[in-house]
C-alpha cells in the first residue's frame, strides 16, 4: 500500500505525538522519520509497536489507510450519485465514453482491471436509462464477483461499490458479502460516514431480498438496518418503513403492508428528495398489483 508512512504521520500528529514519544529500543527516531517521509519499509513488529502507540489495532490502522486511499474514489462515486439523482444521464454517458476511449492506452493488467471496474460502476448508473445498451454481461459479473471477494479490508468506497452493484451481483454472493460486512461492527461503530455506507448496503440488500420474495433473509436485513441506520437519517428510515410494509405484504398481512408503505410515501412526498416519491410510488403500485399469497 502506497504512502502508508505518510498516513501514519497524519494519525500521529493528530494525536500530538512527537517522534521522541515513539522512539525506543524497537525503532529509532530516524527510522520512524524515514518510514513517514520516504515510505521506507519496516518490519511488522515495528509497525505493530508504532500503531499500538496510537491506541489502535492493526485492523483499525489498515482501515484508516483504506479510507485515505479511497477518498478520491468516494468523491467520484458521490459525483456519479448526484448526477444520477438529477437524471443527468448525458454527463454519465460522457464519462463512460471517455473511459471507453482510454482502454487502448492501458499497459498493465492491473490498470485494465481497475478501468473495467470503473466501467461497470458507470454502467450501474446508466442501466435504467438503457438496459439493453448498458447491461452487465457475464464476464463483467465474474470480474465484479472476483474483485469483491478479493477485498480483505473494506473501506467506504468498496462498501459503496457493493451497495451500488447489488442489483447485478449474484444473489448468494450479495448475501454472503453483505452479511460479512454488517456483522463486523468495527466498519461502522465509531465512524458516522461508514455507518451510513453500511446502512445503505443493508437497505439495498434488503430490497433485493424482497424482490426475490425471500422473506427470511429480508427479516434478517430489516433487523440489522434497524440497529445500524441512525435515527436522524430520515431518508433511510423512511425507506426502511417502506420495506417493512413490503415484507408484511409478502407475508400476507396486506392491510398492514399497505398502511406502512403508504405512510412512507406520505413522508417521501413531504421530503421531496431526489424523486424518491415517484420511485417508491411506482414500486408500491407494482407490489400491490401482484396477487401475493400468504407465505
Amino acid at each position: 500500500m502506497e504512502n502508508i508512512g505518510k498516513i501514519f504521520q497524519l494519525l500521529r500528529k493528530s494525536r500530538n505525538l512527537s517522534l521522541d514519544d515513539l522512539a525506543c529500543d524497537i525503532i529509532s527516531k530516524s527510522q520512524i522519520s524515514r518510514f513517514e517521509n520516504y515510505n521506507v519499509e519496516i518490519s511488522f513488529i515495528k509497525l505493530h509497536y508504532l500503531v499500538s502507540k496510537l491506541h489502535m489495532s492493526i485492523d483499525e490502522f489498515i482501515s484508516h489507510c483504506n479510507q485515505f486511499h479511497s477518498k478520491k474514489n468516494i468523491h467520484y462515486f458521490q459525483h456519479l450519485h448526484s448526477l444520477f439523482a438529477s437524471k443527468n444521464f448525458e454527463e454519465i454517458r460522457r464519462l463512460y465514453d471517455v473511459k471507453m476511449n482510454q482502454l487502448d492506452i492501458l499497459k498493465t493488467k492491473a490498470e485494465r482491471i481497475t478501468h473495467a471496474l470503473c466501467l461497470i460502476l458507470l454502467k450501474t448508473f446508466l442501466y435504467d436509462s438503457n438496459p439493453e445498451l448498458y447491461g452487465i454481461n457475464n464476464e463483467e459479473i465474474q470480474l465484479l464477483s472476483y474483485y469483491l471477494f478479493s477485498i480483505e479490508y473494506w473501506g467506504q468506497y468498496e462498501i459503496y461499490f457493493l451497495s451500488q452493484a447489488s442489483y447485478f451481483v449474484p444473489y448468494n454472493t450479495l448475501l454472503l458479502l453483505s452479511k460479512e460486512i454488517i456483522s463486523t461492527s468495527h466498519y461502522y461503530r465509531h465512524d458516522y460516514d461508514n455507518r451510513q455506507a453500511v446502512g445503505r448496503l443493508a437497505i439495498n440488500s434488503l430490497t433485493t431480498t424482497l424482490e426475490h420474495e425471500d422473506t427470511s433473509q429480508a427479516l434478517y436485513f430489516i433487523k440489522k438496518a434497524e440497529l445500524i441506520i441512525p435515527h436522524h437519517d430520515y431518508l433511510a428510515q423512511t425507506v426502511l418503513i417502506f420495506c417493512q410494509g413490503w415484507l408484511s405484504y409478502l407475508q400476507g398481512d396486506f392491510e398492514k403492508g399497505k398502511e406502512r408503505m403508504q405512510k412512507s410515501l406520505h413522508i417521501f412526498r413531504q421530503l421531496d428528495k431526489d424523486g424518491y416519491y415517484q420511485h417508491f410510488l411506482k414500486d408500491y403500485e407494482e407490489i400491490i398489483s401482484r396477487e401475493a399469497e400468504p407465505i
